[in-house]
């Protein structure tokens, strides 16, 4: 009763490509720009996401775990951030040492805030939206 939340408006399938300087990143005015990414699935068979959440429950690193790493081991070498960009919505990805160098900007004090607020959450990738 009296929830307002709605979901992204995010398109069912898209691309990441490596594309915006970390300087580029526009400031977070309140917490909820600041979201963890946590794949459901990675396209393919439904039943893959339920393999790896079932592995993610007994504590063993699954197969999105090491994809989302390898996404944000290359979001680091190049230096930049990916873009999402849709007619409603623009979404920034960031791996977590990324998320770290841009919170502590005098341009972003709002994000450093928004980050304590997952009390230590280590998932490779972060979203600003």
């Amino acid at each position: 009763p009296g929830c307002c939340c709605r979901s992204l408006p995010l398109p069912g399938k898209w691309t990441l490509r490596v594309n915006t300087l970390l300087e580029g990143v526009a400031p977070v005015t309140h917490a909820a720009q600041l979201v963890a990414v946590r794949p459901l699935r990675w396209g393919g068979d439904a039943r893959e996401g339920i393999a790896s959440k079932a592995s993610s429950a007994l504590g063993t690193a699954s197969a999105d775990e090491q994809q989302l790493a390898l996404m944000a081991a290359a979001l680091n070498r190049r230096g930049e951030c990916a873009t999402v960009r849709t007619h409603q919505c623009k979404m920034h990805i960031l791996s977590l040492a990324q998320l770290r160098m841009v919170s502590r900007s005098n341009f972003q004090p709002g994000l450093g805030e928004a980050l304590r607020g997952f009390g230590g959450l280590e998932t490779p990738l972060w979203a600003l939206v």
